[in-house]
């Protein structure tokens, strides 16, 4: 029993570790279609896809976590692995749309007219 407890709490501990990184990013998802698919935050543009749409340019967790969106923009929530250095997002863990009334409310985020 003791060592199943050790094992579940590595587990546990690695798991925590996995994420230890993920920030969550609130802002424009800007949907070009063919252009691309970018995270519009108070700290720049995160490019999520690039103009390339093929399957091997998206994220890990794409598929599974980001929310669906129409060509255009849309206000949402992703949470999120980066790479700083490329403003490009490396893995997305969960996402969410929020309406769009906070992203035109948001002083800090760009506004399109």
């Amino acid at each position: 029993m003791k060592r199943l407890t050790i094992v579940a709490a590595l587990v546990a501990g690695f798991t925590v570790s996995m994420s230890a990184h993920a920030e969550t990013r609130c802002g424009w998802i800007e949907n070009g279609g063919t252009h691309g698919l970018d995270l519009l935050d108070r700290d720049g543009d995160w490019q999520i896809i690039g103009n390339n749409t093929a399957a091997n340019d998206a994220p890990p967790g794409f598929d599974q976590y980001m929310p669906a969106t129409d060509e255009g923009r849309s206000c949402g929530c992703l949470t999120v692995d980066t790479n700083n250095a490329d403003h490009r997002i490396t893995r997305i863990h969960s996402g969410k749309l929020i309406p769009v009334e906070r992203c035109k409310g948001d002083s800090g985020l760009k506004q399109w007219k």
